[in-house]
């Protein structure tokens, strides 16, 4: 069994790149929706990917430590200040947004179903569990697959750390007969799709993706030794391997190899990517790369509303251009991410992290609840 403290201190920046490189397909994939081109429709793979790749890191960061220390609310707490204040941004900067066109055209900015969407929001309570995943979060609709990233925290936290690899995998396979029908709403015949409306992508859709994805990221951890030492072919030629696989047209991707991705190629692209060596000068690009992602993820849908808004309501009429927009809007987009996490997302963690441990060390004192 490999050491806790070991296992929680590794750290694959490779993995971070990637994490990167999706963030900015789905950046892609949104910004070319609106204006009217689906040019990425496998950029909403994007999302399974980081389901993934957070069931890996996860387990690789927490799985022992719990089996060893026991469970406490210092891993929930941990999650929540890891995701929480982006979400709080993001949900923020979409109400701004839509305060502001409420105000142009009603001469109000806050209705009750603002207010509403607001609360709703910042508790990621979805306004509409019925409909499709687009109308959970009106203010911000990144925000449905975090709403699920932490429904799969709360199942780790709860019993999926104590459950055997056997286990895992029946998880994985029913839960992959979800994401199969989600697959055929989502990427089956043309014809299909409306007739499915907005369940293809509703609340148990959404359930089956996260629970086939987290659970096989936990097996990818839990197999990491064998896959060490297998002769898998890597490097970093996997971030392009990536890419490729997210540029797709939905009608190239029929529903059993949407299913392929998710379940050969993806955990494959992760696997092999464990073994990416360190080089200094790109070792240094997925760093920054991995610091954007999670910003970029939580802010580009709100921030592309608001800068296109704004350009409106200015009169800064070339961003009406689709090439002059995305020469404009698309690196702004990306700088203001990477700025709120230099800013305001690792300031505020760490504050919130140095507040929450020492209020943990006085109890500890109090009580003698051991620290870890």
């Amino acid at each position: 069994m490999v050491d806790s403290r070991a296992a929680a201190k590794q750290h694959y920046i490779f993995l971070d790149g990637l994490r990167g490189v999706a963030a900015i397909m789905v950046l892609l994939l949104h910004w070319f929706e609106g204006h009217g081109k689906e040019l990425f429709g496998s950029g909403l793979l994007a999302v399974d990917f980081f389901f993934i790749l957070s069931g890996f890191v996860v387990a690789l960061a927490y799985e022992q430590r719990l089996l060893a220390e026991g469970k406490s609310a210092q891993f929930i707490r941990q999650r929540f200040i890891r995701l929480y204040p982006m979400i709080a941004a993001g949900v923020l900067l979409g109400f701004l947004r839509f305060a502001m066109l409420s105000f142009q055209e009603n001469g109000s900015p806050v209705d009750a179903t603002l207010a509403a969407q607001l609360v709703g929001g910042l508790t990621m309570i979805p306004a509409d569990p019925l409909g499709g995943v687009a109308g959970f979060f009106p203010l911000n609709n990144a925000l449905w697959s975090l709403h699920f990233e932490f429904i799969a925290y709360l199942a780790f936290w709860l019993i999926l750390y104590r459950v055997r690899t056997a286990g895992l995998a029946a998880i994985t396979i029913v839960a992959a007969l979800g994401c199969y029908a989600w697959a055929t709403m989502t990427f089956g015949p043309a014809d299909l799709r409306p007739a499915a409306g907005e369940s293809a992508t509703g609340y148990i859709h959404a359930l089956s993706r996260v629970a086939f994805s987290f659970t096989l990221g936990m097996i990818i951890f839990r197999l990491r030794d064998r896959i060490v030492g297998a002769a898998l072919p890597g490097g970093r030629w996997l971030s392009l391997l990536l890419v490729a696989t997210l540029v797709l047209s939905r009608e190239m991707l029929p529903p059993l190899a949407v299913m392929a991705l998710l379940a050969l190629v993806f955990p494959y692209i992760i696997a092999a990517g464990t073994k990416v060596p360190h080089s200094a000068p790109l070792t240094a690009t997925e760093k920054i790369l991995g610091n954007l992602s999670y910003p970029l993820y939580a802010l580009h849908v709100p921030l592309i509303w608001t800068m296109n808004g704004a350009c409106k309501t200015l009169g800064i009429g070339f961003t009406d251009n689709p090439l002059l927009n995305g020469i404009f809007i698309l690196p702004a987009t990306l700088a203001i991410s990477y700025a709120a996490f230099i800013l305001y997302d690792r300031p505020l963690r760490r504050w919130l992290t140095a507040r929450f441990a020492n209020r943990r060390n006085a109890v500890s004192a109090t009580v003698g609840e051991p620290v870890f």
